[in-house]
């Protein structure tokens, strides 16, 4: 099959061959020049990577609609099971209230908005929608400092009590340790 092109589309396809960074319309785009430029569809596809039918289905896509239409791929990607408001919703939630786990949002979605979400899909879509799982621990946000302080003073005075027991234990088998360890403490 012979495919004459015109300065102008043989400079369209060029242009666009160079300037893209979409694998599929770069292989149409080439498919077509090199065609235009007198090789074989069977060079065309082994050098392209695809098959000999590809080839002539871009052809001939490219002679019927022309290069506009011929290039734009038309693919919409998968936009998911919630609407976009949805999603809004969700976020509003997932920055108020704390998740630990993708199954406790998939419940929380369940229950809100009908829709099932597999524990794997649900990360895919907090991952989609900005949010990163981290492991949790735990923080106390409010403290009494008068407890604290009864605390600390409680555990000061049962340490300096066990404390001496363990010295006096000590002493009973090894005196020259527990001088040592008298001194360590008394330097404290």
């Amino acid at each position: 099959m012979e495919i004459k092109l015109t300065s102008e589309e043989l400079s369209q396809l060029r242009a666009c061959q160079y300037e893209t960074s979409d694998k599929v319309v770069f292989v149409k785009s080439t498919c077509i020049l090199m065609v235009a430029d007198g090789f074989s569809i069977e060079t065309t596809a082994n050098s392209l990577g695809v098959d000999v039918s590809t080839v002539y289905r871009y052809l001939k896509s490219y002679l019927s609609v022309g290069l506009k239409d011929f290039l734009g791929t038309n693919y919409v990607g998968y936009s998911g099971k919630l609407t976009d408001a949805e999603i809004v919703i969700l976020i509003a939630e997932l920055k108020s209230k704390l998740y630990t786990t993708a199954k406790s949002v998939s419940a929380f979605i369940y229950d809100t908005f009908g829709v099932k979400y597999s524990i794997s899909r649900m990360a895919d879509l907090l991952y989609r929608i900005g949010f990163v799982f981290k492991k949790t621990t735990g923080v106390p946000y409010e403290c009494d400092i008068a407890e604290q302080k009864k605390f600390v003073s409680i555990f000061r005075e049962k340490f300096v009590f066990f404390t001496f027991i363990i010295l006096k234990y000590l002493y009973c088998f090894e005196p020259n340790k527990y001088i040592l360890i008298s001194k360590i403490y008394a330097q404290q």
